[in-house]
């Protein structure tokens, strides 16, 4: 009666279902936890159970008729069928992403989405999928570079890129983990060194062609890595972590912080002077390579993330609801600069003592060229949060940040596409609104392919 009344159909036991779908009066087919599927042929009255052997959660189901149907779920994983769900073909998505609904236009075109925005689609009928949107997938947390054209972008699943045609084009370098990496610094073309969760600390002394693991001590996640000297280095990360390095990176300890605050980033001007910033407006600062670090008492509670020192006097700090500080005595003291903006700011990139990028939340840049006394918004082609800066003043400034999206000041946008297929699927109907991007060099590093317009064919 449309829905004016309902009546319990024959139990199916205490099995949670997710999803049901009616191909026709008779017909439907029903979903969930576990990889159960049940199958009706009689309105309900009556269900079968259908072994898929696969224990993997199913969240949706969708027929476009009574024998074509698809199921998504847990772990990537979607499930065909072409005999109305008697029999199922599994097809595994790249990366195992949460896919939480499926649907289909016809027996080629469907559409799945998922966990951080995800949305994926298919034009061969579901054996092939490819990614309309980024979904929170690879993000960039830092970026370095070491001159105009080499340069270093480090972010989750253990991704490192590496450019040397100054942003133009990325490959990806191995590293066989996949942690997230939260940050990355060169000395020269060779030594490097990138840190991530859980104390993981890789080295790499072949311009990052090879990665290996080193040492730390600690458990904790590492947030931040700078060298002052070949020799003498720092790691800062959660809980207060401090690491120190006195023979190349060979060996790290530990040193005492009196903070129990997670610290994002830190600044060495020198082998002696450096400030660290992190949560609840923490502010710590050393005289002596970090043997003693002492809190700067500030009235500020917001998190800092980023800071940078032009030299051994003028420094800045960005953070949270746009807060900009700046020192013109090696951190003693900051004065707070007024932003204009209230969104959290994540990086700072300094060219000159005056010339300095700010980047944050929603694509916000900023830019200033008197010291901070005032700061310009700059356009960006994209409103996600932009985690990492490299800045070497004029045109030479990148910036780094979610879905993999990197971008270069005055050129196009460099996101990172990752393998094609020789034919892509075309997308019939419209295409989605994708940014344009300058070519990348292809490589498989096993991830979801992303949505490309179809070519254009003169008659």
């Amino acid at each position: 009666d449309g829905g004016t009344h309902w009546e319990t159909q024959k139990e199916t036991g205490d099995a949670t279902l997710a999803c049901v779908t009616f191909t026709s009066a008779k017909h439907a087919v029903a979903v969930g936890p576990g990889g159960r599927v049940l199958r009706t042929d009689d309105g309900g009255a009556n269900w079968t159970s259908i072994n898929l052997l696969s224990g993997s959660d199913l969240f949706s189901v969708f027929f476009t008729d009574e024998k074509h149907g698809w199921a998504a779920g847990e772990r990537g994983i979607v499930m065909m069928t072409g005999d109305g769900g008697t029999t199922w073909l599994p097809v595994n998505i790249r990366t195992g992403p949460r896919l939480t609904t499926v649907y289909f236009a016809d027996q080629e075109t469907g559409w799945a989405a998922g966990g951080d925005g995800l949305v994926l689609r298919t034009d061969d009928g579901g054996f092939a999928w490819r990614r309309l949107t980024e979904g929170g997938r690879e993000d960039l947390a830092d970026i370095f570079f070491l001159d105009n054209a080499r340069g270093w972008a480090v972010g989750s699943r253990g991704k490192i890129l590496y450019t040397s045609s100054g942003g133009s084009s990325w490959t990806v370098r191995p590293t066989a983990t996949n942690a997230r990496l939260n940050a990355v610094t060169f000395i020269n073309e060779a030594k490097g060194w990138a840190v991530g969760e859980k104390g993981l600390i890789l080295r790499s002394t072949t311009g990052g062609v090879v990665w290996e693991s080193v040492a730390s001590g600690s458990a904790d996640d590492l947030l931040g890595v700078q060298f002052a000297t070949p020799l003498q280095g720092w790691i800062v990360g959660a809980r207060g972590t401090i690491l120190h390095t006195d023979d190349g990176g060979d060996t790290w300890h530990f040193q005492r912080a009196n903070t129990e605050a997670w610290l994002e980033a830190l600044s060495m001007t020198d082998a002696l002077h450096g400030v660290a910033v992190g949560s609840g407006g923490t502010v710590m600062r050393t005289e002596d390579g970090g043997e003693n670090w002492q809190r700067i008492k500030l009235n500020l509670k917001e998190w800092l993330y980023a800071v940078a020192f032009a030299d051994a006097e003028r420094g800045f700090i960005v953070g949270e609801k746009g807060v900009i500080l700046r020192t013109d005595d090696g951190g003693a003291t900051w004065k707070d600069q007024e932003s204009g903006i209230k969104t959290n700011l994540f990086a700072v990139g300094l060219a000159t003592r005056d010339d300095a990028l700010v980047s944050g939340d929603q694509g916000r840049v900023l830019h200033t060229k008197d010291g901070g006394a005032t700061w310009e918004l700059q356009s960006t082609i994209t409103s996600v949060p932009l985690f990492s800066i490299a800045y070497r003043g004029g045109s030479d400034a990148w910036v780094a940040g979610r879905g993999g999206a990197i971008l270069r000041r005055a050129g196009d946008i460099a996101t990172v596409k990752f393998p094609k297929p020789k034919l892509p699927p075309a997308l019939r109907g419209g295409k989605p609104d994708l940014q344009s991007a300058t070519p990348m060099v292809v490589v498989d590093d096993g991830d979801i392919p992303r949505a490309v317009p179809p070519e254009k064919r003169t008659p």
